[in-house]
């Protein structure tokens, strides 16, 4: 295995165990914070600052794929003058992105969106600039191939907000809270400075738009993508306050949905750590390695996602109320269609990260505009007639309309993607029979174990995974590193 398939497989590893860091963090913030606030307050708090989230990706111009993919080229020709001229250039134009995405959520808060306390809607502004600056400061780690660095904000932010909102609510209210979630931010950003690249390019901080400009139209279509992407996962909550109203909804809706965040954020870092390598792959014309390892991501995409949906089926009634409380019942009945469409999203992911590989981004934003104008189109009336639960049926059927269209228009990039990914999930079927023995209680977890032990089984005995690449895994997360060797060919 070579250097650089060794180090992108680590970094995946890396970003795989931070993920997992960030899953605890976020799960010990769920199940604390929302029993605390109640689903009212809860929904308030949800409103606010996930509209700020997204106000903060915004800032970031569709440049994340822009600086993944070009600095690892200047990094390797060793172009220092060049590498640093465009941290320098970026970090300035992030400033002031971060800054119009400040004041427009401000003019959000006290024009349009009047109920909120104007305390709350100004500490959220000032927070839209921090993460939107953390953001980028953490991307250049990944530009110089160090995803476990990238992943640690992330990491730092969910640990951060637990400890942090909790005290904040109990000392002040929801005052308290967002001034917990502004601190979190703040010091994220600190953490971002560390050991930064961008320390040594501080000279460089006047943008040049000739310098700029052919990066800069990378980002235009990575840009179009990333503001359909926003309209789609950050609308929800506010659909549900004006289509159904109570703020309680907003919170069944919000707590389901942040679950599901986590792991359709999680497949694009995962995804990420490797477009440094599978651009690498292209450039050199090995068509062939470039096929193995997206052949392999597809189907462990596929597996993971069937193993959740299933998860969400056998688990959901019993363990909800018991995690959160009896007033978060209804968020068990939004979490199955969540979790499928989960699995579209990963099944989306591994045409999406080829199309940027073939710096064909087109296809990536006519596919959300498609996500987008289902979801949008249908999600009034589920709203209207089922609360929370119609809004998650709007999301599966944005994402299912999503992965179709663009595995049809990249069906050329990912060679047999259909078989790859078509047999995990009929083998979901394994887990069929199981379901004529559910209870609603916890003893169901039982049921769901045995079900993916079967599954799993099967994956091996068909060779849809091999023993080569589990050991290779397993190594890899005992040690760190990947022995010398391909896991055996599939």
């Amino acid at each position: 295995m070579t250097n650089d398939t060794r180090d992108t497989v680590r970094n995946a590893a890396l970003v795989l165990l931070q993920r997992g860091a960030q899953l605890v963090g976020g799960v010990c913030f769920a199940l604390v914070v929302p029993r605390l606030m109640g689903p009212e307050q809860y929904g308030r708090y949800a409103l606010a600052t996930s509209v700020a989230a997204w106000f903060a990706l915004l800032s970031g111009l569709g440049l994340l794929n822009a600086t993944t993919r070009y600095l690892p080229p200047l990094l390797a020709r060793r172009e220092t003058s060049a590498l640093q001229r465009l941290i320098g250039d970026l970090f300035t134009l992030r400033v002031a992105s971060g800054l119009l995405a400040a004041l427009l959520y401000l003019t959000v808060g006290r024009w349009w969106w009047r109920d909120p306390d104007p305390v709350v809607v100004l500490v959220m502004a000032v927070t839209v600039l921090a993460q939107g600056l953390s953001g980028y400061l953490f991307s250049i780690f990944l530009g110089f191939n160090q995803a476990g660095r990238w992943a640690f904000g992330d990491t730092a932010r969910r640990w951060l907000l637990a400890g942090l909102v909790l005290s904040g609510y109990q000392l002040g209210g929801l005052r308290g809270a967002v001034v917990g979630v502004l601190l979190t931010e703040m010091t994220v950003l600190g953490l971002g400075f560390m050991g930064n690249p961008l320390l040594e390019a501080r000279h460089r901080l006047r943008p040049d738009r000739t310098f700029l400009a052919p990066y800069l139209r990378f980002g235009v279509a990575s840009l179009a993508t990333q503001i359909l992407l926003i309209a789609f996962l950050g609308s929800g909550e506010i659909l549900v306050r004006t289509f159904s109203g109570p703020y309680a909804e907003v919170g069944y809706f919000s707590l389901a949905h942040n679950a599901y965040l986590m792991v359709v954020t999680t497949i694009p870092q995962i995804m990420l750590a490797f477009l440094p390598f599978l651009g690498q792959l292209r450039d050199a014309g090995q068509a062939r390695e470039l096929a193995r390892w997206s052949a392999r991501l597809v189907r462990v995409l596929a597996a993971t996602g069937v193993l959740g949906v299933f998860a969400t089926w056998f688990l959901g009634a019993a363990y909800v109320p018991l995690l959160f409380g009896a007033a978060y019942a209804p968020i068990a009945a939004n979490l199955l269609p969540l979790s499928a469409a989960a699995l579209a999203f990963a099944l989306a992911s591994v045409p999406s990260l080829l199309a940027l590989v073939h710096e064909r981004p087109s296809e990536t934003v006519v596919a959300a505009a498609l996500r987008l104008v289902v979801f949008w189109g249908i999600a009034p009336s589920l709203i209207a007639r089922q609360g929370s639960r119609g809004a998650c049926l709007a999301v599966l059927a944005g994402a299912s309309v999503h992965a179709l269209y663009l595995g049809w228009r990249t069906r050329r990039l990912v060679s047999g993607s259909v078989r790859d990914w078509a047999l995990p999930a009929i083998l979901g079927s394994l887990f069929l029979p199981l379901a004529l023995f559910r209870t609603g209680r916890p003893m169901d977890l039982a049921l769901w174990c045995a079900g993916a032990l079967v599954y799993c089984a099967a994956l091996v005995l068909l060779r849809v995974v091999t023993f080569g690449e589990i050991s290779a895994v397993a190594g890899l997360l005992r040690r760190g590193a990947v022995r010398s060797g391909e896991p055996e060919a599939t």
